[in-house]
């Protein structure tokens, strides 16, 4: 075996060598390009599950916002409109002269006791409780008006205020509920 024998065969030798060098190290580069594709692909899905919980609970918090508001304003319109009813209802019981007397003899005759009494009512409600009218009841109080909307009674300590709106306010809650019932079914 000469020298270019040799030489022929360590070249031979060095390009095989050389061949299964590039060879592993494109399977190498192969095998780590997929290996990157795939963890690309999955960190790509996992980026965009993470962006899908974000957007569906950014939604959920949007849509309960909304529902909360919708629900806040609703509250507030239906309190408006109990609030008007109030509003007409005292309107009508002022101006349904009749009603309006009967209720107000009424109340002043649930609250007289016994005993010297004073009672303050504006001007206009003067022909309604009368001196005569309180001796045909079997009642005594000394009548005074004043400038205020209300009936008011004075017995010993006791006061007591007798007017439709401060009716209407004490019953107020009671009603509400009965008005919700009614008109909102």
């Amino acid at each position: 075996m000469g020298l270019e024998e040799i030489i022929k065969k360590i070249v031979e030798e060095g390009e095989r060598e050389k061949e299964e060098i590039v060879r592993e190290a494109r399977e190498k580069v192969e095998k780590e390009k997929e290996k990157l594709e795939e963890e690309g692909k999955l960190l790509r899905e996992k980026i965009l599950k993470s962006f899908e919980e974000r957007i569906k609970e950014e939604c959920e918090k949007k849509k309960e916002e909304c529902l909360r508001e919708e629900e806040r304003k609703t509250l507030a319109l239906k309190g408006e409109i109990i609030e008007e009813v109030f509003q007409i209802a005292l309107k009508e019981m002022e101006e349904d002269k009749e009603k309006f007397s009967e209720w107000l003899r009424k109340s002043l005759l649930t609250s007289l006791e016994e005993g010297e009494a004073e009672v303050y009512l504006p001007e206009e409600w003067a022909n309604i409780i009368t001196s005569e009218w309180l001796k045909k009841e079997g009642k005594k109080a000394k009548l005074l008006t004043h400038e205020e909307n209300y009936l008011l009674l004075k017995q010993g300590r006791t006061q007591i205020r007798i007017s439709l709106s401060h009716l209407l306010n004490e019953q107020k809650e009671r009603l509400k509920s009965l008005l919700l019932k009614v008109l909102f079914p």
